[in-house]
């Protein structure tokens, strides 16, 4: 095999060409790693913001069945307080059925919290970060409202039974629930209208999937019913609780489990 040696320069001609020979080629060198770079968090940034799409749409869609529950919520709400006034009066609650619950949603963040610890979020165009900034941090109050929404409506779910007596002190404890329940309806309400708003905003970015599933529930279609709009059940002879319907769910569970997957030894 032949080795050609470099050749001697003769003149700063030839030592100029050389010289920008190499430069032009380290220049082309570095401007492809940046286009591949550029390229690659591109990708990421697509990708993560796809992900982050898919969850907020759904929090978002969740804050719209709480909205339009709310009437069906503050009508429960007001039947219950005329109930109470009655038994307060007479010492005694009336038999109560069970009366159903607001929307039990969970609002998520995990997707966002991932992005957050990966470098991709340092990728995304400043307006569009502080709007998802934003945006969880009121997901994050309407998950933590959502929890004290489930422990008021237990407290309230003390009414169902076959009658019984009642005292002061329970019936003052109660009312106090009734109000916490009415604020966090209406707080679960500002919450609920405030992401819709953000999703409307010029610097968040939607599939047509996700923006058809968010059209859906404002407009209460293809969503899971919501029970509070429905008639109360027979009074029985003690108070159920919430979450009552998963009951079956969990009994089905133990008589069919999914399969796991299960990979190596």
């Amino acid at each position: 095999m032949d080795i050609h040696k470099p050749k001697p320069i003769r003149n700063w001609r030839e030592f100029l060409i050389e010289i920008g020979t190499i430069v032009i080629g380290v220049t082309i060198a570095l401007a492809a790693e940046q286009v591949v770079e550029v390229l690659h968090w591109r990708h990421e940034v697509g990708e993560a913001r796809s992900a982050v799409g898919s969850e907020l749409a759904e929090d978002i869609a969740n804050g719209l069945d709480q909205i339009r529950a709310s009437s069906c919520t503050q009508s429960r709400l007001d039947a219950l307080t005329t109930i109470l006034d009655t038994a307060e009066a007479s010492g005694r609650l009336p038999p109560i059925g069970d009366f159903r619950q607001p929307p039990l949603r969970i609002l998520q963040s995990g997707v966002w919290n991932s992005v957050l610890a990966s470098q991709a979020a340092a990728h995304f165009p400043s307006e569009e970060l502080d709007t998802l900034a934003v945006t969880y941090g009121l997901v994050a109050h309407g998950d933590a409202a959502m929890d004290q929404q489930l422990a008021v409506w237990s407290d309230l779910h003390q009414m169902v039974g076959a009658g019984r007596p009642l005292s002061q002190a329970e019936a003052a404890d109660l009312r106090r629930a009734l109000q916490r329940a009415r604020t966090l309806d209406r707080s679960l309400n500002l919450i609920g209208y405030r992401l819709y708003q953000f999703a409307s905003s010029e610097h968040l970015m939607f599939s047509k999937s996700n923006a058809a599933d968010i059209d859906d529930a404002l407009h209460g279609r293809n969503r899971p019913s919501l029970d509070i709009c429905q008639p109360p059940a027979p009074p029985k002879s003690g108070g159920e609780g919430l979450l009552v319907d998963t009951d079956s769910m969990m009994r089905d569970f133990l008589k069919n489990p999914p399969p796991l997957r299960v990979t190596g030894e």
